[in-house]
């Protein structure tokens, strides 16, 4: 998961020392993209709190890092924010004789759902792009720069099939602005997304999901896919998420909603 937190960490001394003489923090990124990763240390010591480690940092696709950090404090408590699901993180807390000991990591519910339709988009049989993603400069680091963001699904309701795509990167026409727009109401400062919903054509990229709907003549069905896996659909650094679609039995009528998960 993308934000990460070990548990708070005993290190009040005791006879002949702390038992801890230092922290050890591996970061692993196993996406095909670079991941920004922000890490913050809090210490609480005598009563006080502070911040004792933080640091931003990039790691290339299938990079690793290591960080360490001198172990002072009666208690201590890493987080780690990473800009792609599929960034690890492990915790050691190292005696003076340089035994580990592996700190419990775990997830950190932060997340929201944001979300734009389209409405009355005619659709034929050749491919033609509704809506897009990309990440925003705006928002407020360093959450921003630690921010996951990966497709949720799409909302199609139609009256003849459709074939639809995500496709990852490439050059996308219209143009990207922040929130809220005219049909959603999201405060700027609430989310680490811009959307494209002016888009007709991308170029490049490459497909990481795609199916297609039922419909009826004469009748709306509405298709409701969810992307399971959907850490296959990340939103990279300065790449846009574009869905595409194209009409499987002749010309249609269609609305479209995409829905994007925010981690942060």
């Amino acid at each position: 998961m993308p934000v990460l937190t070990t548990e708070v960490i005993s290190n009040v001394t005791k006879a002949g020392g702390r038992p801890f003489a230092q922290y050890a923090i591996i970061l692993v990124n196993n996406s095909g993209f670079s991941a920004n990763v922000y890490l913050e240390g809090f210490s609480v010591s005598n009563g006080s709190q502070s911040i004792f480690a933080q640091e931003t940092l990039t790691l290339p696709a299938r990079g690793t890092a290591v960080r360490n950090y001198p172990a002072f404090f009666d208690f201590a408590q890493f987080i780690v924010y990473a800009s792609m699901n599929q960034v690890t993180v492990q915790a050691f807390a190292i005696d003076s004789n340089h035994a580990y000991t592996k700190l419990p990591v775990v997830p950190m519910n932060y997340k929201r759902i944001t979300s734009e339709f389209r409405n009355n988009i005619l659709v034929t049989a050749s491919e033609q792009a509704v809506l897009s993603y990309r990440r925003t400069s705006n928002f407020a680091l360093p959450t921003q720069f630690g921010a996951a963001l990966f497709a949720q699904g799409v909302e199609i309701v139609s009256s003849l099939p459709i074939r639809y795509k995500l496709v990852q990167g490439g050059t996308v026409n219209g143009t990207f602005q922040s929130f809220p727009t005219p049909t959603t109401n999201i405060p700027t400062d609430s989310t680490a997304l811009q959307v494209n919903f002016t888009c007709t054509t991308v170029t490049g990229g490459r497909v990481v999901y795609e199916g297609q709907t039922f419909g009826a003549s004469e009748a709306f069905f509405n298709a409701v896919i969810l992307f399971d896996d959907n850490r296959l659909a990340d939103l990279p650094e300065e790449q846009p998420l574009t869905l595409v679609v194209s009409a499987i039995d002749g010309p249609d009528q269609i609305f479209v909603t995409f829905r994007m998960i925010e981690e942060w």
